[in-house]
């Protein structure tokens, strides 16, 4: 059974969006378990009211991580697969007070990090059926402009790990895909340098040039308090454009972004 009631709702949302980037960071560094380390801490302090070390949070902790069954009930149940939560956590306040953490060790305790990262993250996820769009979505979003080089989109889309970047271009949203860069820089590879530094504009106006599809209003723009539930069919390969229309400008306010996987 879950624990009592530790975190209000945009404490959950706020701590779930810091163990994602937590996660991002370690998986980007094979020996970046610390990014998760900070973040437990932090999420500590601020249920503890105090400063205290990694081992004493781990009560308060626990009690987050019980509302998700990978705390407990699915590693018991495929422990050739998961680990749970208390033993991670316990590996992951060890290697705290380690002075040294490298080579293959610290691999093997960033892998465990996201682990354990991964079952807070679900713990924190919004379950109920009147879950809404901006409690699930990523804010701060990357994205391009159409006086961007096309050497900047594909930048940011390889930094991040993203296949689509939206684009504000002609007085609409369009998505750009990392397929539609690729192609567009290696068709002509003789022309590739001269390309990679054309702006998106520019490369769109060309004939078989950079492909910038509009995005479909009706099924990939949506509101930040739009039920989950009533998205779920339109969630697909490229991602949804959260717009607060709020202040009437309803295309240009751009808030947020769900894939599919912001609802795994």
């Amino acid at each position: 059974m879950a624990g009592e009631e530790v975190l209000e709702e945009k404490q959950k949302q706020f701590y779930r969006d810091q163990l994602r980037s937590a996660r991002a960071a370690a998986l980007a560094d094979a020996e970046g378990f610390l990014a998760v380390i900070h973040t437990l801490e932090l999420m500590g302090q601020q249920m503890k009211g105090k400063v205290l070390d990694l081992g004493r949070y781990k009560n308060k902790l626990t009690c987050v991580a019980d509302y998700s069954p990978l705390c407990d009930e699915v590693a018991s149940k495929c422990p050739a697969y998961h680990t749970t939560f208390s033993a991670l956590y316990d590996e992951l306040r060890r290697a705290r007070n380690d002075a040294v953490h490298q080579g293959a060790y610290a691999r093997i305790l960033t892998d465990h990090a996201v682990d354990l990262a991964i079952i807070l993250e679900d713990a924190l996820m919004p379950n109920s059926e009147c879950s809404r769009v901006s409690q699930f979505m990523v804010r701060d979003v990357v994205k391009a402009e159409w006086w961007h080089p096309v050497s900047y989109a594909r930048q940011q889309m390889l930094k991040h790990g993203f296949s689509y970047i939206p684009v504000w271009f002609e007085n609409e949203w369009r998505m750009l895909s990392e397929y539609s860069v690729a192609k567009y820089l290696r068709d002509s590879p003789d022309k590739r340098n001269d390309r990679l530094v054309k702006t998106i504009k520019k490369a769109e106006a060309e004939k078989d040039g950079l492909k910038l599809p509009p995005v479909d209003e009706d099924h990939h723009i949506v509101g930040p308090e739009k039920p989950v539930s009533s998205i779920l069919g339109c969630i697909g390969a490229s991602p949804i454009l959260v717009i607060d229309s709020k202040d009437g400008d309803e295309k240009n306010r751009l808030v947020g972004i769900l894939t599919a996987a912001d609802i795994l």
